[in-house]
């Protein structure tokens, strides 16, 4: 097993890779938030062995800065090998003030692959970024709960909020 520090250590900043983001971040052209389709071409498993760039990883910082990107990134994202490496790799590689959703999905993945250790180790840094985030709050309950993923139905429906038929408005 893998020490804590070990597994801090797969979620930690790379300040290299990080500046590199940062650089693409700076010259991207500021019309707005990535869509959905740009999002799911960044989260879409690339063959083995390859990484987005630092341009991709800055554009998909910036999509999940929306809610509708960051629910879809989550509804696409379960045990896979690629998704999990993915969001440990955008994890190390985002900027500091872009972390914390890629980390809450890197918790995720972990979360759904039953590394509770790595999950808690990515919710952390998550924490540590964004503490007042509700997606980040979604996945450390689950985290600190201990709840087995296969007791989780899944898909969750995407308008949690929304009334329940019987309600009045």
């Amino acid at each position: 097993m893998p020490s804590r520090q070990d597994l801090h250590t797969l979620i930690a900043a790379d300040p290299t890779a990080q500046a590199a983001t940062e650089a693409a971040l700076d010259g991207l052209d500021a019309t707005g938030t990535p869509g959905p389709a740009d999002l799911m071409s960044l989260i879409t498993p690339a063959p083995a062995g390859e990484r987005l760039t630092a341009d991709q990883v800055a554009r998909l910082c910036l999509a999940l800065h929306d809610q509708d990107n960051l629910v879809t990134a989550w509804h696409h994202t379960r045990g896979r090998r690629q998704h999990h490496e993915l969001w440990l790799d955008v994890t190390r590689r985002a900027p500091e003030q872009h972390a914390g959703a890629p980390a809450a999905l890197a918790a995720w993945s972990a979360w759904c692959r039953g590394q509770d250790a790595l999950a808690q180790a990515a919710l952390d840094r998550a924490r540590a970024v964004t503490p007042d985030d509700g997606f980040t709050r979604i996945v450390g309950h689950l985290v600190d709960a201990h709840l087995p993923p296969h007791r989780l139905r899944w898909p969750l429906t995407p308008h949690l909020d929304a009334p329940s038929s019987g309600s009045h408005s």
